[in-house]
């Protein structure tokens, strides 16, 4: 196993009051693999990350690298490299300099340290770069170095903290693609930490999703985007559909749809249920007969590769759909057109009995 946190507790004391950073958290991180730390800002995820690597002391709960524990470790004994968002990389020092600093410190032989850099240089597409400066470089560029210098030592396990966060969109959709490719060549075991769902979900392969202070869900990146457990997962990986209703007369009652409370949904009359659906799980058509349900397109919106449309329906039902933009041609859609739908899958979470969410069936409703 490579990384493996067990009920691992930070709070940090202020003179108004303590906050608890990371709150029991225990997880595990396969030999090998790339799996992200995934949350919003405060959640706690750089805490663990700063843990591991030693720059924070836990409160309580162990880590073990490689079946190490290293809990109590000093930060050099550890065998980890770490890459910053900020680069921190030594101004002063070229960028062979850069890459070449772990192994110095290691005592390294001379030899070993040309040869290391050298592949590095030539591995992360710095071949030509290795006598410029940090300052005579690209964010792009510089990140690279950054990790190439993390890498030097041959770590055991590589941490990643925001690494792109301080990168243009366009050269951080390529960096990142970079990094999966160059993860599959050299097979270190990683720990990225980042607050963007598509940046996690596009090349990791485990997530974990972490709320104040806690893992609400680890999955793979289908699992979690597909079968959300709880409602802050639903909401903040990927765009979601919201609809709350109340059990009444044995029903559910969604716009047109209507489920009954009884049976495998677990619901009771007066339970308050709060219904998501994905706008990617629904089937939309210019044809009035194509699908049961009917409405109108109030608004479209061009995304690239995909269309969203604001939609409105029976009941005053208004939801966002995305289709993919040739079928929105093909069907000859426009904004005020009639269409047919259908939403594909439903999941619910029963505000009366807690936060753990479930899947409505498809079969369990009626129009």
């Amino acid at each position: 196993m490579g990384v493996v946190v067990k009920n691992l507790t930070k709070t940090f004391q202020s003179q108004k009051t303590d906050f608890a950073a990371v709150r029991d958290v225990s997880f595990e991180v396969e030999e090998g693999a790339l799996v992200a730390l995934l949350g919003p800002s405060g959640s706690g995820k750089s805490t663990i990350l700063r843990m591991i690597a030693g720059l924070e002391q836990p409160d309580s709960g162990e880590i073990f690298l490689g079946g190490e524990n290293v809990t109590r470790l000093a930060t050099q004994k550890r065998g980890v490299g770490f890459v910053f968002q900020n680069y921190a990389l030594f101004k002063q020092l070229t960028v062979f300099q850069n890459i070449a600093f772990g192994l110095q410190v290691q005592g390294a032989p001379r030899a070993e340290i040309k040869g290391r850099v050298s592949e590095l240089l030539e591995l992360l597409g710095l071949k030509d770069l290795g006598r410029r400066y940090p300052h005579q470089l690209s964010g792009g560029q510089r990140q690279r170095v950054a990790l190439a210098r993390a890498l030097a030592p041959r770590p055991k396990v590589l941490l990643l903290d925001e690494p792109f966060g301080a990168i243009d969109a366009k050269i951080r959709k390529e960096l990142r693609e970079w990094l999966r490719t160059l993860h599959d060549e050299m097979h270190v075991t990683s720990l990225f930490v980042t607050h963007d769902q598509e940046e996690a979900l596009e090349i990791c392969d485990h997530i974990y999703v972490m709320n104040q202070g806690v893992i609400e869900q680890g999955g793979t990146p289908e699992e979690i985007y597909k079968r959300p457990a709880t409602e802050f997962v639903a909401n903040f990986v990927g765009l979601m559909n919201i609809h709350d209703a109340v059990v009444k007369d044995g029903k559910l009652s969604i716009g047109p749809y209507s489920f009954p409370g009884n049976g495998g949904n677990g619901l009771a009359e007066g339970d308050r249920i709060r219904v998501f659906f994905r706008p990617q799980d629904i089937y939309i058509s210019g044809a009035s007969n194509a699908y049961a349900m009917h409405a109108r397109i109030v608004r479209r919106s061009f995304l690239g590769v995909s269309i969203k449309l604001e939609i409105e329906a029976e009941h005053g039902f208004r939801f966002i759909a995305i289709i993919p933009e040739h079928v929105f041609y093909n069907e000859k859609l426009a904004e005020g057109a009639a269409i047919s739908y259908q939403i594909e899958e439903f999941h619910y979470v029963n505000l009366r009995a807690g936060k753990g969410m479930k899947k409505l069936v498809f079969a369990d409703y009626e129009i």
